[in-house]
């Protein structure tokens, strides 16, 4: 369960269970390792290059929701994925990875979760 102001949770978490977030240098290791899904060398340099590129691990949110302290009024805010990001998903061959890419970056494929 995610607690937040926690620095680098969500980080340190897709690391430990195996999935780091490419791009992280930091908890993410090599980009070799966050690439294991990516088939084929020409394919994978390419992804790593624009990881590389973009020069921060490849997290964005996509969606923003929580309920105002003082009013009480549900707020939520939305931001399209930013193009180098983009890119990156377009790097990637059409396998399980991208697929969800793609989903979580039209809204689809994430989960809510109501925060306490």
């Amino acid at each position: 369960r995610l607690e937040t102001g926690r620095t680098h949770q969500i980080r340190v978490h897709a690391a430990h269970t195996g999935a780091p977030l490419l791009g992280d240098v930091l908890y993410g290791g090599t980009a070799t390792r966050a690439l294991q899904g990516v088939s084929g060398e020409a394919r994978r340099e390419a992804v790593s290059a624009a990881a590389r590129d973009i020069g921060r691990p490849a997290l964005h949110a996509r969606t923003l929701a929580f309920d105002h302290p003082t009013t009480g009024e549900r707020l939520r805010f939305e931001c399209d994925v930013p193009d180098d990001m983009t890119r990156i998903i377009e790097g990637l061959e059409e396998t399980d990875i991208k697929a969800h890419a793609q989903d979580v970056a039209n809204g689809k494929g994430h989960r809510q979760c109501d925060v306490p």
